[in-house]
């Protein structure tokens, strides 16, 4: 049965949402722009007060002015202080002069109002609007404003206040967009590294299945014990050990893919349950036939590789060498050049490799207007992988910010100790560079 909430039960879940609102994180500290905004106004209110003599109460608006100036620097790590400072002030010259004052250069106060808005908590929104609204309606109360006077000065802090906001929602929204890019970049790399690392775990417990059919071959046994035989318990361990990492590495990387649900099988398989990636060797097996019988010259187990293209259960990821498979003709052709050795890349920052170049090369496609091609150049050198794409597009129609795709790129670089920067060249187009040390981050 369901509750209908009330108008007064609404109204107080949304107050406490407003109220409970943390303010952003990381605001930006004092740059040499606040600085140089103090230095400035500064000497222009002293100035203004010097060049009108009619001004009623100039020196006490002029003391004011100077008094409430140097709180422009706490604009965005204490929004509400310098609007209660402001509010308080301003309030007692307007109760000694009997009017409220006309300051040029006091201006500055509207943007202590946007900082309210745009960087302080909800309780800090709350209470400096609340004495905004005090400080608005007293004037008028008090007779030495009209009511189109106070009309407007609402209207005005209303539109520094919903653009505070609309700022810091735009913000917030980036930044949750950036977080989401960084998560489905690290679930990649999980992926790819399922294929790689589970890849050569299926190696290795299919060699010891292989290993295992030999001996019981050999002595003719096939009830699938070891007979006493070290070699063959460790051969049972080794097998074991890789379908338990098989099993618990497809665990934590359905973990990661939560909204793909089937895209890596079941969500709560049993991990018992028989697995083609790594067979019983108790059951018949026709991925690791004996291969005693059919080659009496080669008996060591190790020689035979069962793994072949055809049984391998587990796909390579993308490689340093598929780089390549970028390269496209007219008529917006993709060149790629590779140079070194690219065969002894490491799997890890080969796929690292390759899907930045993918990501690159998708990017300028999309968002190069003009362009007539695009190059792919990577390079192995003694100790870093450099890659670079470049086009040759027009100008960026707007001031260069880093998007999501970049996001993810420099995530994919920085988990194998590289980087990855990406901006207008100077002669037209858009490169993305990235090096990626051939170790993986490991020394």
């Amino acid at each position: 049965m369901t509750t209908r909430r009330t108008p007064f039960a609404r109204a107080r879940r949304a107050w406490s949402a407003v109220w409970d609102e943390p303010p952003p994180a990381d605001p930006p500290l004092r740059v040499w722009r606040d600085w140089a905004l103090v230095g400035a106004l500064v000497p222009a209110v002293v100035i203004e007060g010097m060049v009108r003599p009619d001004l009623p109460g100039r020196w006490l608006q002029v003391a004011a002015a100077l008094l409430l100036i140097p709180t422009l620097l706490w604009r965005r790590t204490h929004p509400l202080l310098p609007v209660v400072a402001t509010t308080v002030v301003t309030t007692v010259v307007m109760l000694v002069m009997g009017r409220t004052g006309d300051l040029v250069t006091a201006v500055f106060g509207v943007v202590l109002i946007y900082a309210l808005f745009r960087w302080g908590s909800g309780r800090n929104i709350v209470v400096g609007a609340g004495l905004l609204a005090v400080a608005l309606g007293l004037p008028w109360a008090l007779g030495h404003d009209t009511g189109g006077d106070a009309l407007g000065g609402a209207s005005v802090v209303a539109a520094l206040g919903a653009t505070g906001l609309a700022v810091r929602f735009r913000a917030a929204a980036r930044q949750r967009a950036l977080a989401q890019a960084r998560s489905q970049e690290r679930e990649r790399i999980a992926r790819d590294m399922h294929d790689v690392v589970g890849h050569h775990v299926s190696g290795i417990a299919v060699r010891a299945q292989a290993g295992l059919a030999q001996a019981a071959a050999r002595r003719g046994r096939s009830d699938g014990g070891d007979g006493g035989d070290p070699l063959e318990a460790a051969l049972r361990v080794i097998e074991t050990e890789a379908k338990d990492t098989l099993v618990e590495m497809r665990a934590l990387v359905r973990t990661l893919r939560e909204d793909e649900p089937g895209a890596d099988g079941p969500v709560t398989p049993d991990p018992v349950t028989p697995d083609p990636v790594t067979p019983d060797p108790v059951t018949p097996d026709p991925v690791t036939p004996d291969p005693v019988t059919p080659d009496p010259v080669t008996p060591d187990p190790v020689t035979p590789d069962p793994v072949t293209p055809g049984n391998r259960p587990v796909e390579h990821g993308p490689q340093a060498a598929d780089v390549v498979r970028l390269a496209a003709g007219p008529p917006s052709p993709v060149i790629v050049t590779v140079r070194g050795e690219v065969g002894g890349v490491r799997a890890d920052v080969g796929a690292a490799a390759y899907r930045i170049a993918q990501e690159s090369v998708t990017n300028a496609r999309r968002h190069a207007p003009g362009r007539t091609r695009v190059e792919v150049a990577l390079t192995v050198g003694a100790e870093v992988l450099r890659l670079r794409v470049w086009d040759d597009g027009g100008p960026p129609s707007s001031p260069f910010a880093p998007g999501n795709g970049i996001a993810g790129m420099q995530v994919r670089a920085r988990e194998l100790g590289g980087d990855v920067t990406a901006g207008p060249e100077p002669a037209g187009g858009w490169a993305v560079a990235a090096v990626l040390p051939l170790t993986g981050g490991r020394s």
